[in-house]
Parts: structure tokens; sequence; C-alpha cells
């Protein structure tokens, strides 16, 4: 039995005669050269133009969340106007690929690979930068519409909206897992 290993300091495969770690498929092998063979630019645009469309989704289902807040609640009424509402979805966004980008370079700086062992942080990592940024943004602009809010009211507000996009990332990231399995 031959296994293919890679070399850790070219593009190649070495095959040695006895295999000691579990022979890697031929999908694994193409699917490990083509994420090399896209380069940098194609990388990022995997990541790119799949997340500026939920983003987007993102910037209408928040929209949507925030006028139904603000007609239906009692208590409080969130501020912000629908551009406005871009200016952080945009943000997120870039950071996201900056995140992306980020964890590229360590993967390949640390791991000598084309695996994604780093990259499994950028979901997460994603996830939470964009939480902190919408947080960020709306606390400022929920008031309220009857007498005095607690101090964790519009904290609690501005939390639970900017769990939205958080909701939009992970049911993307669920279908794109569960499509790519099983094709």
């Amino acid at each position: 039995m031959v296994c293919q290993l890679w070399h850790p300091h070219s593009l190649t495969l070495r095959s040695t005669g006895r295999c000691a770690i579990k022979p890697r498929s031929a999908g694994d092998l193409h699917v490990r050269k083509s994420m090399f063979a896209l380069g940098w630019l194609g990388m990022l645009m995997i990541v790119a133009i799949p997340s500026l469309v939920i983003y987007l989704a993102s910037w209408g289902a928040m929209a949507i969340v925030i006028a139904v807040i603000n007609r239906y609640s009692t208590r409080v009424s969130i501020t912000v106007r629908l551009l406005a509402l871009f200016k952080p979805v945009l943000l997120a966004w870039l950071v996201g690929i900056a995140i992306f980008f980020i964890c590229g370079v360590l993967n390949l700086i640390f791991t000598q690979y084309s695996g994604n062992t780093i990259f499994r942080l950028f979901p997460f990592l994603q996830q939470i930068s964009s939480v902190l940024i919408f947080y960020l943004f709306l606390k400022r602009r929920v008031k309220t519409k009857l007498g005095e809010m607690t101090i964790a009211a519009p904290h609690l507000w501005a939390f639970g909206v900017a769990l939205v996009p958080m909701a939009l990332l992970i049911v993307a990231a669920h279908i794109w897992h569960a499509n790519s399995a099983f094709s």
C-alpha cells in the first residue's frame, strides 16, 4: 500500500512504502489542491460574496425586527434609519473578510499544509464580531416609550436585535455544510 503525504515545503506529494496514517482519498487531495490553486483572491471571493449576501439579508431582517419592535412594543423603541443600519452591516462584512484573511495567513504560517485547522475558528470569530458590532451600534439607540427603564433593559434589547445576524450566519453555515455533504 502506498501512502500519500503532503511535503511540508512544497505543494507536491511524496509516496512512502509503508503507511502509518490513514491514506487520503482522491477527493480530499483534489480539494486541498484546489484550495491552493484558487490563490488568496479566489479564497477571499469564496467568503466575500456569500457573506455579503448573508449580511444584506441580515440587514433586511434587522430592519424588520426593529420595525416590529417599534410598532408593537409598549416599552421601547429603537431609533435608527434603514440607511444608518447599513453602516454596521458593511463594517461587519469587512471585519468578517479581515478575519478570514487573518485565519488564512495564520493557517499557512503555523500548519504548513492546506488543511482547515485554524479556519475552524473563522465562523465563531465572525459571529462574535458581528454581534459585538451590532450591539455597540444599537445600544445607544434604544429609547423608552413610558417612564424610566432599568439599566439592563436597553442592553438586553440591543443584544437581542444584534443576535439576528448571528442566527442567519448559523443557519447559512448549516445549509452550506448540509449541501456540501451531499455533493
